[in-house]
């Protein structure tokens, strides 16, 4: 992260300073009514959209319907932005077409049958459109890679994505993170003149169990699309890079062009970086386990509870073995 007033990272001394951090008496019980909480499985991982991700270039592309552009041209926001529009009108049709709950999108169900809308190409708007933000939650929920980051209201939520990943080989000896965003700060300047590009979006919760069960909201930074003509006639270049830049350095950058007075950041932060230290993940999990915040809870289901039950099982044997 970043070294800003903005910002402020800290590191965890042990299970109960994790636990204990947003209770009453805890160092930091202020954050529980204004924040919104990530957890990510490693400390490196930075606040980039799944989409976004350079580690899924491959994946978004694979699962796109046309033929991937040559050379270096999948870099191109434009392109970008018609991966992403496929991969959602896909996730869309399929589930209509089984009978699952769709929103209404008219620019989808006008066009159910095009392959490739080519007006989309020439269109000028925010990306992503409301208009797509709930399909986008549904989608990103099941595995679908968007430009949402996903949060949660509840601390203890984000706490079972950061430490879960002990039952990994891959992320058991990594520290890992739980984040906090100050979401009441940018969505009063998201109705201001001086508006925030950094968007809180909650689907409804009904009829979405996954989303209900983990208390989830989304932020999306918004981008402006400029259409070629448009780009030909202000004599901007034909084609953009990917903006693929962490939301702790967007946010960084959008506060130093606000000119405010930043004295009250001293003390009331917009973003902070828990570090959860890897020796004490297991022994957090097993807490969270016996408090209920377990697959069974967070992902309602069938599959929910056979996780859970392996998982738990797993986590008890760790501890005896250390």
């Amino acid at each position: 992260m970043i070294s800003s007033i903005y910002f402020e990272e800290y590191t965890f001394l042990d299970v109960h300073d994790v636990l204990t951090a947003l209770m009453p008496s805890g160092k930091y019980s202020s954050l529980e009514s204004n924040y919104v909480f990530r957890g990510q499985k490693s400390v490196d991982q930075e606040l980039i959209p799944s989409v976004l991700r350079n580690e899924n270039h491959e994946l978004i592309w694979s699962i796109y319907r046309f033929s991937k552009p040559i050379e270096d041209q999948d870099e191109w926001s434009e392109n970008q932005y018609q991966v992403e529009y496929d991969l959602l009108k896909n996730f869309y049709d399929r589930a209509d077409y089984s009978g699952l709950y769709t929103p209404e999108i008219s620019r989808f169900r006008n066009r159910l049958h095009d392959l490739f809308p080519l007006d989309f190409i020439n269109l000028e708007e925010e990306w992503l459109p409301d208009e797509l933000l709930e399909i986008a939650g549904i989608a990103q929920h099941y595995g679908i890679p968007t430009r949402l980051l996903d949060w949660s209201y509840d601390y203890y939520v984000a706490l079972y994505f950061s430490v879960i990943g002990v039952l990994d080989p891959q992320y058991c000896e990594i520290d890992s993170t739980v984040w906090a965003l100050n979401y009441q700060f940018f969505e009063f300047y998201w109705n201001t003149v001086k508006r925030s590009p950094l968007r809180f979006f909650r689907p409804s919760y009904n009829g979405n169990p996954f989303l209900s069960a983990q208390k989830g909201v989304f932020t999306l930074w918004k981008e402006q699309r400029i259409s070629i003509p448009s780009r030909v006639q202000k004599g901007l270049s034909l084609f953009s890079s990917i903006d693929r830049i962490p939301l702790d350095k967007k946010i960084n950058d959008y506060m130093n062009s606000l000119e405010e007075n930043n004295s009250i950041f001293d003390k009331m932060k917009l973003l902070y970086k828990f570090i959860i230290p890897a020796n004490v993940k297991i022994d957090i999990l097993n807490w969270l386990y016996s408090n209920r915040y377990s697959e069974e809870m967070l992902f309602p289901g069938y599959a929910g509870v056979v996780k859970a039950q392996k998982n738990y099982m797993k986590a008890k044997r760790m501890v005896k073995k250390s």
